[in-house]
């Protein structure tokens, strides 16, 4: 789907270079040649409504301004961040601490989770209206963390045998 009322208009390749490479503190994930400066990267990462709750500022979230005045949701330049305390709404939000995720139009998402050291990034660019309600990236990363969890007790998963 193309609009040029706003949004980004990309490759999936090109998608994923660009998160791997915010995530990874600014250089390229395969080359390693630096694309963005690592105080950019790490700015982008930075929760902008939990700067407005600390002490000494001058403005705080609105009240209505559903789901950031909720204690639990964060927002970055990268996407929404689910803090300690995040609601479990089932869909876009799974209550997963140290996600961030981006929910964009015609289906076109992700999802990082930081996972303990192991980290999961999931894209999902399926360009298809309406939008997805969240519920297919974050079934997706269920069933990643479900298949990270066997592998790492070493019980058999469905590509090893038992």
């Amino acid at each position: 789907v193309s609009s040029f009322e706003g949004g980004l208009l990309s490759t999936l390749d090109d998608y994923a270079t660009f998160l791997l490479a915010v995530l990874s503190g600014g250089a390229h994930p395969v080359t390693g040649v630096r694309i963005l400066s690592a105080a950019s990267a790490q700015q982008m990462l930075v929760d902008q409504i939990e700067l407005l709750r600390q002490p000494g500022s001058l403005r705080s979230p609105p009240k209505g301004a559903r789901p950031y005045s909720d204690r639990g949701l964060g927002l970055s330049c990268l996407g929404e961040l689910q803090r300690s305390g995040a609601p479990n709404w089932g869909r876009w939000f799974d209550g997963v601490t140290g996600v961030r995720l981006w929910g964009g139009a015609a289906s076109c998402a992700f999802k990082y989770d930081p996972n303990g050291g192991r980290p999961i990034l999931a894209l999902l660019m399926t360009q298809a209206l309406p939008q997805d309600d969240g519920d297919t990236i974050t079934t997706l990363m269920h069933g990643v963390r479900q298949a990270l969890s066997q592998e790492a007790r070493g019980a058999p998963t469905r590509r090893s045998k038992a």
